[in-house]
């Protein structure tokens, strides 16, 4: 195998998904000009800093899973071999998944940036209006008691520092089930949807549903709204974690809050609610988890119901900010899996069978395990 048939394979691996990145970079430069906001190399700023946060992160996670599949697959008898190998046969395995994720490393900066940009924006293009509505379907769903009520009667301390921890850790869930995609090189079909998926989930519900219901979140009632009913949970919080715990929700409300009212764009920045973004991308990690293995699956539906649980307990989101991705996220992957069916996705736009495993020659396909992460 050559490295430009390598090549080749990779841009037919990756073309409906840059595609895809390319659509929602250029709606989205078009949303920030037709609101009158200069696209300046802030975004470009930001997107060489992500590129450099995620090559780290990149080159760890490879290095990482690389060692462990190599461990499992070789019986823990040779995994430096299996990573980066002793021959051409298996230092392509390795050139491949490179050539794969190649594109994310370069085009997802800019999908976050600008995502960061136009959530930046929400509340000034779309003035906050939703979160008294979102806080009357609550206490309808719930019975009239706010859902955080029953959460806090039933948490203490512990509690509180696990669910605020697992929802600073989704950043480093989200991100590895990305790297684990991005470097996948086989089961083509699966990489496809969950790429697939996972961008829909940021582009449809954090970009295009946050802007149509644009709300603030339960810990901001009181500045967007002069309304205090949700102080108590706010109070409670502060009092179980503190307010000036580094990454804490409360410190990190307080920062988001700070950076709102003097218009500071960086990472991670923006105020937005519904839908809970949180929930969605853990809910699609969750299946794409699922699809790979049943006890990672498990373990990662598990990590959607503490993020879920920290989403309403910490004052992030309402309880319908949760509830919603739980519907819509299940049904972006069914569709996106027909989608890929029905107009053959692997087979037309990848040139590989339905099976959707990688064409190789017989002498990488000898050393080559048969998918990248085994049976379920």
């Amino acid at each position: 195998m050559s490295i430009s048939d390598i090549a080749r394979g990779a841009i037919r691996a990756n073309l409906a998904i840059v595609a895809l990145l390319g659509l929602y970079l250029a709606s989205a430069t078009l949303y920030l000009l037709y609101e009158g906001h200069h696209v300046s190399f802030g975004i470009i700023n930001l997107a060489v800093f992500r590129l450099g946060i995620q090559l780290a992160f990149g080159a760890f996670f490879l290095f990482i899973g690389g060692i462990t599949l190599g461990a499992l697959r070789a019986g823990f008898y040779s995994p430096f071999r299996y990573m980066v190998g002793d021959g051409w046969p298996i230092t392509a395995r390795l050139l491949t998944r490179i050539c794969y994720a190649s594109p994310y490393f370069i085009l997802l900066p800019l999908f976050f940036s600008a995502f960061g940009a136009v959530k930046q924006t929400m509340g000034t293009a779309v003035p906050f209006y939703a979160d008294p509505w979102l806080a009357e379907a609550d206490a309808v769903l719930f019975g009239g008691v706010e859902p955080w009520e029953y959460l806090h009667a039933v948490m203490g301390p512990i509690s509180f520092r696990i669910v605020d921890t697992a929802y600073q850790f989704w950043f480093f869930v989200t991100f590895g089930a990305l790297m684990i995609a991005a470097f996948m090189t086989t089961r083509d079909r699966l990489r496809a949807q969950f790429m697939v998926s996972y961008l829909l989930c940021w582009a449809l519900l954090g970009s295009v549903l946050a802007v149509a219901f644009s709300s603030a979140g339960p810990c901001y009632m009181r500045f967007f709204y002069g309304d205090t009913r949700y102080e108590p949970l706010v109070a409670h919080v502060k009092e179980m974690l503190g307010d000036n715990n580094l990454f804490s929700a409360p410190y990190v409300q307080s920062m988001l809050l700070e950076r709102y009212k003097d218009s500071f764009s960086s990472i991670g920045n923006g105020i937005s609610a519904f839908p809970s973004l949180h929930v969605a991308i853990a809910v699609i990690v969750a299946i794409f988890g699922w699809s790979i293995n049943r006890m990672l699956g498990a373990a990662l539906w598990i990590f959607v119901a503490i993020v879920m649980v920290g989403s309403i307990s910490l004052g992030w989101h309402y309880a319908a900010d949760g509830i919603v991705p739980l519907i819509l996220v299940p049904i972006i992957w069914h569709v996106t899996g027909r989608l890929i069916s029905l107009f053959e996705m692997t087979s037309i736009l990848l040139q590989r069978p339905l099976g959707g495993h990688s064409q190789m020659p017989s002498d990488l396909a000898h050393h080559a395990p048969a998918s990248d992460f085994g049976a379920n």
